[in-house]
C-alpha cells in the first residue's frame, strides 16, 4: 500500500481490521454505496477478466470522476481492503478479491455488483472463478486458431461450448 493512503487511514479503522476484510467488507461497501456500486457494475459490464491491485486502483479512480469523493473512498475502509487486495477476478455478476492483509494472510472475498452482497470464499473457490476465465480462453484461442478455416460446420463445436458456458452455472 503506498504511504499516502496509508496515512489517510485512521485508527477507527484497527478494530475493523481486526476483525478481518471478510467481516469489515459490507460496512466498507456501505461508505460510498453509490460510487461502488456503480463501480462494480462497470467492472463487470466488461466482460470476465482478472485485474491486479494498481489497475483496480487507477480504474476505481477513473469511475469516480470527482476527486474530492475519490480521495474519500480511498481513505475508508474500502480504500484500505482495495489497498490490500492482491487481483480482482469478475465473472459477471461478481467480483472475487484476492485478499491479503500481512504477509501469508490471504482472504477471498466474492461481492455481488448488484446488490453488494459480500459472501467470504475459499482459496479453492477463487481459483475457480480464475479457471473459468483461463479455461475458457485458452479453449477458444485453442480451438480458433486450429479448427476455424472458413468451415461454417467446424464452427458448431466452439459454438456448443460456449453455448454450454452461458447456460451453466460455472461459478
Amino acid at each position: 500500500m503506498s504511504d499516502a493512503l496509508k496515512q489517510g487511514h485512521d485508527d477507527s479503522m484497527s478494530d475493523a481490521l481486526m476483525q478481518g476484510h471478510v467481516d469489515s467488507m459490507p460496512d466498507a461497501l456501505r461508505q460510498g454505496n453509490y460510487h461502488i456500486k456503480r463501480c462494480f457494475l462497470r467492472f463487470v459490464a466488461t466482460g470476465k477478466r482478472v485485474m491486479k491491485s494498481q489497475n483496480l486502483l487507477e480504474e476505481l479512480n477513473k469511475l469516480i470522476e470527482d476527486k474530492g469523493d475519490s480521495r474519500e473512498v480511498l481513505k475508508g475502509l474500502l480504500g484500505y481492503i482495495l489497498c490490500s487486495t492482491q487481483e480482482a477476478t469478475f465473472v459477471p455478476p461478481y467480483v472475487a478479491l484476492a485478499i491479503r492483509r500481512n504477509p501469508g494472510f490471504w482472504e477471498f472475498v466474492k461481492v455481488n455488483s448488484e446488490d453488494l452482497s459480500v459472501d467470504a470464499i475459499t482459496a479453492s473457490e477463487y481459483l475457480r472463478f480464475k479457471e473459468v476465465i483461463f479455461d475458457e480462453n485458452c479453449f477458444i484461442s485453442k480451438f480458433v486458431t486450429s479448427r476455424l478455416h472458413g468451415n461454417p460446420e467446424s464452427a458448431k463445436p466452439l459454438l456448443e461450448h460456449l453455448q454450454a458456458l452461458y447456460y451453466k452455472e460455472e461459478v
